[in-house]
């Protein structure tokens, strides 16, 4: 978890160099986001162990879908937001 902080703090650190605007944390709260989704999922993969498993061809969907969902909804409206896209 303290390696999703840390990188959050630096990308807003980052955008806020790069666009000079007040910062927004949606940038922050992508990593935390993730970060607490990360931890959850080690914790019940410990609780579960070996007795149940989703198959690959429904995680690996399910994995890129909530990547590209909260990148478009907390990510991508800052690069908008800086003018990184020119």
């Amino acid at each position: 978890m303290s390696t999703f902080v840390v990188s959050a703090l630096m990308h807003e650190l980052l955008f806020y160099y790069i666009g000079r605007l007040r910062p927004t944390w949606e940038v922050t709260w992508f990593f935390l986001l993730h970060g607490v989704c990360v931890v959850a999922e080690i914790w019940i993969k410990k609780l579960v162990k070996d007795r149940w498993q989703l198959p690959r061809f429904i995680s690996t969907p399910m994995s890129v879908g909530f990547v590209m969902v909260t990148g478009y909804w907390l990510f991508i409206p800052q690069l908008l937001r800086c003018k990184l896209y020119a």
